[in-house]
């Protein structure tokens, strides 16, 4: 080893150690501001998230060999905060940012990084002929299960549902980003993350719930529910039927309302494609996989099908949306239940009488599909007929025809 690589690894190192003290000092700081023992202005506020964030992305691209390919197709919409201002910051963030940049462009477009650098500055230089890929995933699990980066992303999401009401937008978004990778990295450690998880759910339960002043934020906070669904299993079953499925519903029945008011007076569909319309079309198609992987029961499927066929079936909604409809009503009907979905699909054009002299009692919800024959009669002008070819709700029948 030169003596210019001897003092690229001791900097290397002393960078690394230097960011790990670094993000201790500021997760004491966030500590006192979130009991109120001191106050931060917002901007600041907001640059020391963005360095907690940029801290759990590093650890994930240096260390996490599955973190850039997670099971999970969940993708974080980014909010309009450049990462780049972390670079604003004082000096000392100053020299982080650019270590991190210069990180995340080795990685991206070289060879990988040598790990064993950022551990022990006497390493040697391993020989770039040899195969070491076993050797590399072995020693980033060893890392990525220390201590040191175990405790520290840790205490990085136990501190996110302390700061979650914070008014600002931008803070808000910033640590839902947050949460979403944290979880992804304390995947293997349930001891941690189902309590952490618990914590974190009436935050989460708060910003799904919202009014439509801010509808970016219960897309990133959907994200994480997706997230935390997938990595929690049966732990977040009972409660996501009881408090998540009626907001996100709510969410959708506006949305469709609002598609519905704005045709009635223009005699078109609205096609601005913005940031609202992009967030319904993400909640569309996830919602078939979310009701497949909680396991719903048919009295909470019941509870999703009215506006999803709604979505398929009516005048005034784009072909995307009914797309994204139709694939999560698939999705329900080959993996969650058939039969609800089979039920309910048999309300459009008939009678509500007709319909109940054909009930074999194969669902139960009986409430809910008194209130679909509501929507039906109040929608009943802006359906489209059964074999219209923009109706998606035909689609569905031959798909569930052949099934």
């Amino acid at each position: 080893m030169n003596d210019d690589d001897d003092k690229s690894t001791i900097s290397s190192s002393s960078q690394i150690e230097y960011l790990h003290r670094l993000i201790d000092q500021i997760l004491i700081l966030l500590k006192y501001y979130s009991i109120r023992l001191i106050d931060i202005d917002t901007s600041e506020l907001n640059k020391l998230i963005e360095i907690l964030y940029a801290y759990v992305r590093l650890i994930t691209l240096l260390y996490d060999v599955h973190g850039e390919s997670p099971t999970t197709t969940t993708m974080m919409i980014e909010n309009n905060v450049d990462q780049e201002n972390i670079e604003n910051l004082i000096e000392d963030v100053n020299n982080y940012a650019r270590t991190l940049s210069a990180m995340e462009k080795d990685l991206k477009t070289s060879s990988p990084v040598d790990l064993n650098s950022f551990q022990n500055s006497d390493t040697a230089i391993i020989d770039e002929n040899v195969d070491h890929h076993d050797d590399k995933m072995d020693e980033n699990l060893k890392i990525l299960q220390s201590p040191i980066i175990k405790s520290r992303v840790a205490n990085i999401f136990h501190l996110c549902p302390m700061l979650l009401n914070d008014p600002n937008i931008n803070i808000r978004l910033n640590l839902l980003k947050l949460s979403f990778e944290s979880m992804r990295l304390l995947r293997s450690y349930e001891d941690i993350l189902l309590p952490y998880v618990h914590r974190f759910w009436d935050s989460l339960v708060r910003l799904l719930s919202l009014d439509l002043e801010h509808p970016i934020v219960v897309k990133n906070a959907f994200d994480c529910l997706m997230l935390a669904n997938e990595l929690c299993g049966d732990f977040l079953l009972r409660r996501i039927s009881k408090e998540i499925i009626p907001a996100l519903i709510n969410f959708l029945q506006i949305h469709f309302d609002k598609r519905i008011d704005y045709y009635r007076k223009h005699c078109h569909n609205e096609t601005l494609k913005t940031m609202n319309y992009f967030i319904e079309l993400e909640l569309l198609k996830s919602f078939g996989k979310l009701a497949v992987n909680i396991k719903l029961q048919s009295e909470d499927i019941c509870k999703i099908l009215p506006i999803l066929l709604l979505y398929t079936c009516s005048k005034g909604i784009v072909n995307e949306l009914q797309e994204n409809s139709l694939q999560s009503l698939i999705i329900i009907s080959n993996k969650a239940d058939y039969y609800s979905v089979q039920y309910f699909k048999l309300f459009y054009g008939k009678q509500p009488e007709s319909i109940r002299k054909n009930d074999n009692n194969q669902c139960s919800c009986q409430k809910q599909r008194n209130h679909f024959e509501k929507l039906i009669q109040k929608y009943s002008n802006l359906l489209l007929p059964l074999d219209h070819h923009f109706n998606y709700l035909n689609k569905l029948i031959i798909h569930l025809n052949y099934s």
